[in-house]
């Protein structure tokens, strides 16, 4: 993994734009998100709203969203969604975990893109 910088944040973002605020100068259609989806075995849309408990016993509750997907990790649901032409996906909780990375950085090569951390790293 070539990682530049040291943080290590909460969301991977996938994007066409040298920095995740510039997406939208930049953008990823949603039309091409919704393709990649389609063609892709491990994702799925995600249709129904999501509620889940967090640690400290709060739930967290999201709507669908139209260009929601997700993904059966090892057993676990992980949520990638569409916001203002970027993809968002969860890290924090799979940092360490290669195979993990690995599947987040073949999506961007596939919708001419790149994996960006919160902090702007490249992965």
């Amino acid at each position: 993994m070539k990682k530049v910088g040291n943080s290590v944040g909460d969301e991977l973002n996938i994007t066409r734009a040298k920095y995740t605020f510039e997406a939208k100068e930049n953008p990823i259609l949603l039309e091409e998100w919704k393709n990649y989806i389609s063609n892709d075995d491990d994702l799925k849309f995600q249709i129904e709203d999501i509620s889940v408990t967090l640690p400290n016993g709060n739930v967290l509750s999201m709507k669908s969203g139209e260009g929601m997907a997700s993904w059966d990790y090892n057993g676990e649901t992980v949520y990638l969604r569409y916001s203002r032409g970027l993809i968002l996906a969860p890290f924090h909780h799979y940092s360490d975990e290669p195979q993990y990375i690995e599947k987040l950085k073949s999506i961007p090569t596939k919708l001419n893109a790149q994996l960006l951390g919160d902090e702007q790293e490249e992965y």
